[in-house]
């Protein structure tokens, strides 16, 4: 087994974080040298998880998902994104409304390219990129209104935290452009600012954002230090160090012709439970293989970092999370979730289920 014990140094505080600029420790996870990785190291799920519940999505002639590409839930529902569509399902797999419908009329938006829910207004949002706009739908499917996007700014994440929409730069920057708005008011305040403007580059500025324990959480992909945004300000929590393998500006340039000098590493996504932190990223190359998937997961309690884990299930193999395999945050903060098509979990149901066109099954696994 091939692991990196995660290590503590001082970080002084900087402009962006805490007003006094005191110094304090904070813990530093590496994700820097491909040698620690191996592909085959495995953890049992049933070691971190309480419990996995798996709901099959009800199938019905109005509903028929292919390939999911986003989940999110909320107290009551289950939000999916399959094809440019959004479907609302109950907890049960019951399948409740679709919200919104691709187009350029009025309650349409021409991508979804993201999405957010609020609990304490019942209200979804659709972040349409190429429309410019977010979209607010109630959780009946009406469409309630939009506000558009400021101009020369292009987001890639945004996030529902207490009643209020935080956006985060695409840019290819240190710091994180980071905004705020509210339906109510319908103006941008600005938290975190690009300190550079970008030229004939490809977007690699990923940004992840994320609740966990009622306060927000950031990270940004050309900057090391995982945030947590409090009092409309940043404040240093995590060093997440790619070294080497991270892009430098002038490799993003899309007119540049040099070979890069070995892999890098392109953030997908990262997010926090109580107990872990999971990274999920592709390597440009690894051994013999291009664009390889991994999840790295950090254990806080032992203070180890494992840059790559197969989460394989004993019990039920078919529930094995393994090479990468997407997962999404969940809104509860010991618990995360994600996906399969029905022909791969087919044997975890009944006969009378089995149906060659049943929607996809989703999965919660709950940390202990």
């Amino acid at each position: 087994m091939k692991y990196v014990v995660a290590i503590a140094l001082l970080f002084t505080l900087g402009c962006a974080d805490d007003s006094n600029n005191e110094a304090h420790e904070i813990t530093k996870i590496k994700l820097d040298n491909t040698s620690n990785i191996d592909a085959d190291f495995e953890l049992n799920i049933e070691d971190i998880c309480d419990s996995v519940n798996y709901i099959l999505l009800e199938s019905n002639d109005s509903v028929l998902i292919g390939e999911i590409s986003n989940i999110k839930e909320s107290n009551n529902y289950y939000w999916i994104v399959s094809n440019q569509k959004l479907y609302q399902f109950d907890k049960t797999g019951k399948f409740i409304n679709q919200i919104g419908n691709k187009g350029q009329g009025p309650g349409e938006y021409v991508s979804l390219y993201n999405l957010q829910v609020n609990d304490l207004t019942n209200h979804v949002y659709i972040y349409d990129y190429f429309g410019r706009k977010l979209m607010q739908y109630d959780f009946e499917g009406k469409y309630v209104g939009h506000i558009s996007l400021p101009e020369d700014s292009s987001f890639d994440s945004f996030h529902c935290y207490n009643n209020e929409l935080y956006l985060s730069s695409i840019a290819n920057s240190i710091m994180p452009g980071l905004m705020v708005t509210s339906f109510d008011e319908g103006k941008y305040k600005t938290i975190s600012s690009s300190e550079r403007k970008m030229g004939s580059e490809g977007y690699l500025g990923t940004t992840s954002m994320y609740n966990l324990n009622d306060t927000l959480h950031l990270f940004h992909y050309f900057n090391d230090t995982i945030y947590e945004v409090r009092n409309k300000a940043l404040h240093s929590k995590y060093i997440l160090d790619f070294g080497k393998l991270k892009f430098n500006f002038a490799e993003t340039d899309i007119n540049n012709t040099t070979k890069l000098s070995g892999p890098r590493l392109q953030l997908q996504k990262c997010f926090e439970t109580n107990a872990y932190i999971f990274v999920s990223y592709m390597l440009t190359e690894f051994e013999t293989q291009k664009n390889k998937s991994f999840t790295a997961m950090y254990d806080k309690k032992s203070n180890t970092t494992y840059p790559h884990v197969n989460l394989i299930h004993k019990q039920h193999p078919e529930l094995s999370l393994t090479n990468g395999a997407p997962i999404y945050y969940s809104n509860n903060s010991n618990a995360f979730l994600a996906s399969f098509q029905y022909p791969e979990v087919e044997g975890l149901f009944e006969e009378s289920q089995q149906q060659a066109d049943n929607n996809p099954v989703i999965v919660k696994y709950v940390l202990k």
